[in-house]
């Protein structure tokens, strides 16, 4: 009788022990995140096929092309900022979006218009930043700006304010920064050439462990220009490519995928040019 009675005893304070630590973890806001997944870059060509048409290009070789009917139509205009643990991330509002406005890079095509370069680091954006005089811009970081273990964003000899054409920017005001509907929000391109001497140039990013985290524009720094606190989300991965929107955004998480890319080029991707890709 008297073990029965130590079994019990042993077995309850396992159970409190268990639930302590359970809710001790919910307290911090503990989440269960899947494992990135490891892909190909031929799951970009099999997954954005729906969506648009792979061409070659001389130097970049095969890029991807949007179905994108809008005139003047710009990478980064469709959907938000939300700032997570990653920086400034953007929320697309396109279905194939969690792949190229988060890994490669664009750049204006003289004959298609703007096209994807495929590549194989995730960012939370891969875009360069402006500020200044209460006006915040942004515009698709070229592919010969690459993302360099121990190094960095390397730019090289690049001059961003030379190799971004000035109507590749987009450009809003602070207060308009954060808001949903960020698309009728965005400035004329005809104001660029003024905006762009008003503003200077911000780009920044940094790494922590295998991560690129973004760090253009200091969140107290819009908060200091809206008189509000910004809201700040955590990030939670998916397994597979979101069913709708880039990201989904639930109470205080950004659901995002972001698989793990082979840097080795498949076929599917790789023929036809003899250029790098971006990292």
């Amino acid at each position: 009788m008297k073990n029965k009675h130590a079994g019990l005893l042993v077995l309850t304070l396992l159970l409190v022990g268990t639930s302590g630590c359970a809710s001790s973890g919910a307290g911090l806001g503990a989440t269960v995140r899947s494992p990135s997944p490891e892909i190909t870059m031929d799951v970009f060509f099999d997954t954005l096929g729906p969506y648009g048409s792979w061409i070659d290009v001389d130097i970049y070789g095969r890029v991807w092309l949007p179905n994108v009917v809008e005139v003047g139509w710009r990478p980064y205009t469709h959907g938000s900022w939300v700032y997570t643990s990653a920086g400034w991330t953007w929320n697309s509002d396109w279905r194939w979006g969690w792949a190229p406005f988060h890994y490669g890079r664009w750049f204006h095509h003289g004959q298609y218009g703007w096209v994807w370069v495929p590549g194989a680091v995730w960012a939370p954006a891969w875009v360069a930043w402006r500020e200044g005089d209460g006006w915040l811009g942004w515009a698709p970081l070229p592919p010969r700006a690459r993302w360099s273990v121990g190094v960095g964003l390397d730019l090289g000899a690049l001059d961003l304010s030379i190799a971004i054409a000035s109507d590749g920017w987009i450009f809003v005001s602070d207060r308009y920064f954060l808001d949903p509907r960020l698309h009728s929000r965005i400035v004329d391109r005809g104001r660029n050439s003024a905006l762009l001497g008003m503003t200077r140039n911000v780009t920044r990013y940094a790494a922590e462990g295998q991560r690129v985290i973004e760090r253009s524009v200091p969140v107290e720094r819009l908060e200091r220009a809206l008189g509000e606190p910004v809201s700040r989300y955590r990030i939670d991965e998916l397994s597979k490519p979101p069913r709708a929107k880039t990201n989904t955004v639930v109470r205080d998480r950004v659901k995002v995928y972001r698989p793990n890319v082979q840097q080795t080029p498949t076929k599917k991707t790789s023929r036809g040019g003899k250029g790098r890709r971006p990292s």
